[in-house]
């Protein structure tokens, strides 16, 4: 099997989970299946960063964005032309169209571990991973570029693909409630512990201390972001409560990560609190540092309002580190009873996990056997294997639509039609209208069925082309090939820099009794 692996949008923070877990994810089911080839697709921003797990059958591919198409293309003059053809156009900027996979690849599969896919093909069974659903649950967190976003992914990776895998029961239910799919196409994977902690050499643990002005079973660790969602100013207010009653401790509280801004924000509530000299920002961390910290805090403390992946609790459990954790979202299933749990919105709570926590009321022991319960990066590697096996023996199309087509009717230069199997015979019916531009030399259309050449057709400039074609009952697909593409600011046709086929003017299936409009749903 060959599988290609959009890392196109890893995030750029080292420390975060999603990005960690992408990572550590492709480089074990690489290891775990050596006959197959994985082909990273990266960003030139995360190009380096994903050779951290380039091997024998890892290899990695940095592939163009594409180029932004024109925020107001019907001003253009090429709309005008379009207009005369009568194209109807919609009231709105059309969306980029996916970028194609590289051909020369020759992927069996897609695996989209960070959602969002700019590499969708119709052809190709995809694999997306779905980590949270944060834009519903706190969506003043975000800004509405933000919230759009990781909407538009979820929407797509519903749409596309063929397996969805959910990080928590959680994340599952969110996403049956706001998919409205079939719960056949939804998998539960749990995040095991990912066993990152790399092996420290003598006195590293000494030195991370001592530039910190920390001592060993002396501070408490929060391993995050400094993101809203994480609510460190509720925390903070909780541990100056604390510290007000209880003075003789020499408690500090170490938080990890954060960007400048964010970092400078923490430390003026902290001082505000009278806090400033309890409390260290450390910003992000390398791999090691992290390990040293996590070996040398007194405990873990998580008092996150969202999160879903628990991957740093199950960290800390299983080198035997005690756990105080939000009770919210999948922190529950990922801790049980093996900590101690505390409503993060009310600082009295986690005042009293802290007190809790000092009176001794943790069995280590028991923390280890939890974070060994859910296995390691090992059994999560088995399972998704098992999944691309399975997504790779279901590739018919669970509905039929247009995909190539941008959404004023503009093809690029593939168009794909995707059908669902159906009893009775049905009929696909294309019209592509002549560009608005006399192209030099004749233009060429090709029309391929289930990976079959069907026809191919040389058209003058002004030609139109016009396809009726007979569907297999099994389902599939109908790829039209289109040469040559132009762009219409190379023409002088306004600014809009897209690479152009031809104008779709019509996309049906029909049957003996029904028709379906596939340009109205374009994608």
């Amino acid at each position: 099997m060959r599988v290609a692996v959009d890392l196109t949008p890893l995030p750029a923070r080292p420390s975060d989970d999603a990005r960690l877990l992408a990572l550590d994810l492709v480089g074990a089911v690489a290891r775990l299946n050596p006959a197959w080839d994985f082909h990273l697709l990266t960003s030139p921003s995360n190009h380096a960063t994903a050779g951290t797990i380039e091997g024998r059958n890892v290899r990695r591919f940095c592939v163009s964005s594409g180029a932004t198409p024109s925020a107001a293309p019907w001003l253009s003059r090429a709309a005008c032309l379009l207009r005369r053809l009568a194209l109807p156009l919609r009231r709105r900027p059309p969306s980029p169209l996916p970028l194609p996979l590289p051909p020369a690849l020759g992927a069996d599969l897609l695996f989209c571990p960070l959602t969002a896919s700019s590499h969708h093909d119709p052809t190709v069974p995809t694999v997306s991973v779905l980590h949270d659903f944060l834009y519903l649950a706190y969506p003043d967190f975000l800004s509405p570029q933000e919230r759009a976003e990781r909407e538009g992914a979820f929407r797509e990776a519903v749409r596309v693909a063929s397996r969805l895998v959910c990080v928590s029961e959680h994340v599952r239910q969110t996403a049956l409630q706001q998919a409205g799919m079939g719960p056949e196409r939804l998998r539960t994977i749990l995040v095991g512990a990912t066993e990152r902690r790399p092996p420290l050499r003598w006195g590293a643990t000494s030195r991370v201390l001592r530039r910190y002005g920390l001592s060993r079973e002396r501070f408490l660790l929060y391993p995050s972001s400094l993101e809203r969602h994480h609510n460190h100013e509720m925390l903070l207010a909780a541990f100056g409560t604390y510290r007000a009653r209880h003075p003789a401790t020499g408690l500090r509280l170490v938080l990890t990560g954060g960007a400048p801004g964010d970092i400078r924000e923490a430390r003026d509530a902290a001082n505000r609190m009278g806090l400033g000299s309890h409390v260290v920002l450390t910003g992000d961390l390398r791999a090691t540092e992290q390990a040293a910290l996590l070996g040398a805090c007194a405990a873990v403390i998580f008092p996150s309002l969202y999160e879903e992946l628990g991957a740093a609790l199950l960290e800390a459990m299983a080198c035997g580190k005690s756990v105080l954790c939000s009770d919210g979202m999948s922190l529950r299933e990922v801790v049980g009873d093996a900590g101690i749990l505390f409503d993060p919105r009310k600082p009295e709570e986690i005042v009293g996990a802290l007190e809790r926590w000092e009176l001794g009321g943790l069995e280590l022991a028991q923390g280890r056997e939890r974070a060994q319960s859910r296995g390691g990066l090992e059994r999560m590697a088995r399972e998704y294997a098992n999944l691309f096996q399975e997504a790779l023996e279901d590739r018919a199309p669970r509905q039929d639509s247009l995909h190539g087509a941008h959404s004023d009717g503009w093809t690029g230069g593939r168009v794909i039609v995707t059908f669902r199997p159906s009893p009775s015979p049905r009929t696909l019916h294309l019209t592509l209208a002549p560009p608005p531009v006399a192209l030099p030399g004749r233009s060429k259309v090709c029309v391929v069925v289930n990976g079959r050449a069907d026809a191919s057709v040389d058209l003058a400039p002004c030609e139109p082309f016009e396809a009726r074609r007979p569907l297999p009952r099994e389902g599939g697909h109908v790829e039209i090939l289109i040469e040559p593409t132009f762009r219409p600011s190379e023409h002088g046709l306004g600014p809009d820099t897209r690479s152009l086929g031809r104008p779709c003017t019509q996309c049906r299936l029909t049957d003996a009794g029904s028709s379906t409009d596939l340009l109205q749903g374009a994608a």
